[in-house]
């Protein structure tokens, strides 16, 4: 039997069929909360102890359950609780499909806690009759039930959904808008431990009425909300925030963090110190987590 991938994308489903909460489990199995969610995230298996203890209290609620019932394929265990698998958070099409390293995978999942939550995205309009001006978007990640960390992104009545990886000290994102068809890649520099509380990287997308024009843009990202636990009202409360006008006032953009984005590139640049080419290195990022220094102020919400 698969124990570790493969079970917690079995135990995530009898979970959420059984409306069992990780907390009962733990409560049952009497082990700490954190551990539970170790098991549903892939990073650990349970010992056979443990997984006995699991196995009786589904048995509470599904009579004749029994440690045989893990080696089904998660489809047959699907179907004998009566429940359809959910759907992943997003079908990408055959082409862009990624095969993705084992330890990559693993390595995601086990710092996924780190990263999930609701972020705000700061970054330049890049509107050259207006140069100063900042707009701000938002961001939800998510640990699914499969153990892929999924990334939303959303401004006004416009979003995006994907994935996410972490690899080394970066963290990737991809994601495809669905109405328009378009491709948007990100690029974080993350924290090396702890809770993220701060990010900043740099997007690639294409602009809208430019006939496609690529662009890249260096943002500042930060953490706005923990999720919750109830994905539904979540992602309200993302929807919410993308409602936001979000073209920040003047002044509205704390100086540090301007200058942070509007980075000057080229030989000129380079001459006097700056970069010739737009990147956002280590020694010079804003990436903080809740283990290392205070992040810098947060920027306000606008109404």
């Amino acid at each position: 039997m698969e124990r570790a991938g493969n079970f917690a994308d079995k135990l995530t489903l009898v979970l959420k069929a059984l409306s069992i909460s990780r907390a009962r489990l733990a409560a049952a199995a009497g082990v700490d909360k954190s551990l539970v969610g170790r098991w549903c995230a892939g990073t650990y298996a349970p010992a056979a102890h443990n997984l006995e203890r699991i196995t009786q209290t589904i048995a509470e609620s599904v009579p004749g359950f029994t440690m045989h019932d893990w080696d089904r394929s998660i489809d047959d265990l699907a179907a004998s609780l009566g429940v359809e698998r959910a759907k992943p958070a997003v079908e990408v099409a055959d082409a862009l499909i990624i095969p993705v390293p084992p330890g990559i995978a693993a390595a995601t999942r086990a710092r996924a806690a780190d990263y999930e939550g609701i972020w705000r995205v700061t970054y330049s309009a890049g509107v050259n009759e207006q140069p100063d001006m900042f707009v701000q978007s938002y961001g939800l990640m998510r640990l699914e039930p499969g153990g892929q960390l999924s990334c939303r992104a959303g401004i006004f009545d416009v979003r995006l959904e994907g994935a996410a990886l972490l690899v080394n000290n970066q963290l990737f994102q991809i994601a495809i808008n669905p109405a328009r068809g378009t491709v948007s890649l990100a690029m974080f520099n993350c924290v090396a431990e702890g809770k993220a509380q701060t990010l900043d990287g740099i997007t690639l997308s294409c602009r809208d009425g430019l006939g496609g024009t690529p662009m890249a843009t260096p943002c500042y990202s930060e953490r706005v909300a923990d999720l919750s636990g109830d994905a539904d009202f979540d992602d309200r409360r993302f929807s919410a925030l993308c409602a936001q006008h979000p073209v920040l006032p003047d002044g509205a953009t704390p100086q540090h963090i301007r200058d942070h984005l509007l980075r000057n590139t080229g030989k000129a640049a380079a001459a006097a110190g700056g970069d010739l080419l737009l990147m956002m290195p280590h020694l010079r990022s804003l990436a903080r987590s809740s283990d290392t220094a205070p992040a810098p102020p947060a920027l306000r919400i606008v109404s």
